[in-house]
């Protein structure tokens, strides 16, 4: 496995686990609008360097739009998508509507629920002369065209729109 070596697909958790475990658990995954992904990505990348005092890496030291332009000359080409963390679960949800769909995931585990805290909001940090800034408030056509196309797959299955 070459992608995140802290969040594993199921396909690859099935490599390692036998199948019997797998089948026995209940298996769960919470997809986010891949515009909105990126862009968060993009925001903690800056922050998290500047909180470290390390210097940007090079696909960071642009604005936005130059990061999503380069997005597959700096990103793992290989990185695993939603789509592909999410086949064979059981149960996925949505960051858009995170306690909702977290309520529906206990319901169906017959778990108790509980009030989630929702920590590290990027829309929160980016504030200029007190406004608040979407995702969408920063994409040209060129470069929603481009998360577009990189995330086709799952952007018609859980049927996100920019």
């Amino acid at each position: 496995w070459e992608g995140d070596r802290k969040h594993y697909p199921l396909s690859v958790m099935k490599k390692i686990v036998h199948p019997q475990i797998i089948k026995n658990y209940f298996k769960f995954s919470f997809v986010r609008n891949p515009w909105a992904r990126v862009f968060s990505a993009y925001n903690y990348e800056k922050a998290w360097h500047d909180a470290n005092g390390h210097e940007l890496v090079h696909h960071v030291k642009g604005d936005f739009n130059e990061y999503v332009e380069n997005y597959d000359n700096w990103y793992k080409t290989r990185k695993t998508t939603y789509f592909e963390y999410t086949e064979g679960c059981d149960f996925i949800g949505k960051m858009e509507n995170l306690q909702n769909d977290f309520d529906e995931m206990c319901s169906l585990g017959n778990l108790k629920t509980k009030k989630l805290r929702h920590l590290n909001v990027t829309d929160k940090k980016i504030e200029t002369k007190g406004n608040f800034f979407k995702y969408r408030d920063h994409y040209t056509s060129k470069t929603k065209d481009i998360i577009y196309k990189k995330f086709k797959k799952e952007i018609e299955l859980f049927e996100y729109e920019y």
